[in-house]
C-alpha cells in the first residue's frame, strides 16, 4: 500500500494529553514528522490502508490528507 501525508487535528479538550495521543498515532501506525504542540496538529505518514485507525483514537478530531501545494 502507498504512504499517505496527513495532518491530525487534536481536539483542544485533549491537548494536556497531546503526548499521550502522539504515541498512540504512531503505536497505529503514523510516521510522525511534526507535532504543533500549541495548536493541536500532528503531522505525518502512514499506509493508506491504516488511516481508518487514526481517527478512532479518542482526542483526534479530523485527520485530513496533506495535499500538495504549489508555486505561484
Amino acid at each position: 500500500m502507498a504512504k499517505i501525508t496527513l495532518s491530525i487535528m487534536v481536539d483542544e479538550r485533549y491537548l494536556h494529553r497531546f503526548a499521550q495521543i502522539v504515541k498512540c498515532c504512531r503505536d497505529a501506525g503514523l510516521e510522525v514528522h511534526q507535532e504543533m504542540t500549541m495548536i493541536g496538529v500532528i503531522a505525518g505518514s502512514i499506509d493508506s490502508s491504516k488511516v481508518k485507525s487514526l481517527s478512532q483514537i479518542e482526542g483526534v478530531s479530523s485527520v485530513e490528507e496533506s495535499r500538495p501545494v504549489q508555486g505561484f
